[in-house]
């Protein structure tokens, strides 16, 4: 069995062909949940089911998924009324919720669900995003001293990170290609979820992956993603790199944009790093 985890639409035949493969299954229709945990645990591991949606309040949370292992993206938070009115069936969930860093109101409705206890993220894109808002909502989840549940992946950065290394964010969204690997029912596989979505592949077969390390494109990607540091860029010149590896390197004016956040981001895991490592000396 690989160590990698295939991202895969839900398809009955495509799933009962992968066999003894970890999974996260996609889908835009909350109401198949059930359904697909059922259809994975047939032949395959769920990792997570990965529900996306326009607005999160039309969701109808039911009690029968508490142990079912769901990522839910929304658009737009919506109705507080209704998400309140569900707060019973949420709390009890295996879940967490990512909102889209396109809506303003998301900032506020990630601090509302956060501070409801509830695990939550921003859906980091970066496409033409408030990145004063995501460096507001960073120093709340990092400093705010009120209880709050974490949200990410500003959680993650500060719990995987390395003083001296690089710490990749896109775990938190499956799409990282050393542990993830997007597949569609072709069994085509792309490496990151903007190459499947835009059709560039890297082999043509589900048990390829268990030689991936070997494919030449997969190599390629790992040794790219840190070759800016070694050209003439904004991107090589910028301390936070090894939080970002690149990320937002088309983003025009950097230092009002992603450059001052992941410079405080990274400030707030060094910070976060010390206390962990302190140690009391006589």
């Amino acid at each position: 069995m690989t160590e990698h985890i295939f991202v895969c639409p839900y398809n009955k035949e495509f799933l009962s062909r992968l066999k003894n493969r970890t999974v996260v299954v996609t889908t835009e229709d909350p109401g198949l949940i059930y359904q697909i945990q059922r259809e994975v645990n047939k032949s395959n591991m769920l990792h997570a089911i990965k529900v996306s949606v326009g607005v999160l309040s039309e969701i109808r949370f039911q009690e029968s998924w508490q142990n079912i292992p769901i990522a839910f993206y929304a658009n737009e938070f919506g109705s507080y009324k209704n998400i309140q009115q569900q707060l019973h069936i949420l709390r009890n969930l295996n879940s967490r919720i990512f909102l889209s860093d396109q809506s303003e109101f998301n900032f506020i409705a990630l601090r509302i669900l956060s501070s409801l206890r509830l695990s939550c993220g921003l859906h980091l894109t970066g496409k033409d995003c408030n990145w004063e808002m995501v460096n507001d909502l960073m120093h709340f989840t990092m400093y705010g001293r009120i209880r709050h549940a974490p949200i990410e992946p500003f959680d993650w950065i500060v719990s995987h990170y390395e003083p001296t290394g690089y710490t990749d964010f896109s775990f938190v969204y499956f799409n990282n290609p050393v542990k993830y690997l997007h597949i569609n029912e072709k069994e085509q596989i792309a490496l990151t979820e903007d190459d499947m979505r835009n059709n560039h592949f890297i082999a043509e077969d589900a048990r390829s992956v268990d030689t991936i390390k070997e494919n030449e494109e997969y190599q390629d990607f790992l040794n790219k993603r840190y070759e800016i540091m070694m050209q003439m860029t904004d991107c090589a010149f910028c301390p936070a790199f090894r939080v970002c590896l690149g990320k937002y390197k088309d983003l025009h004016d950097k230092n009002n944009k992603c450059k001052s956040f992941f410079s405080d981001l990274m400030e707030a895991a060094d910070y976060a790093f010390s206390k962990k490592t302190h140690q009391w000396q006589l």
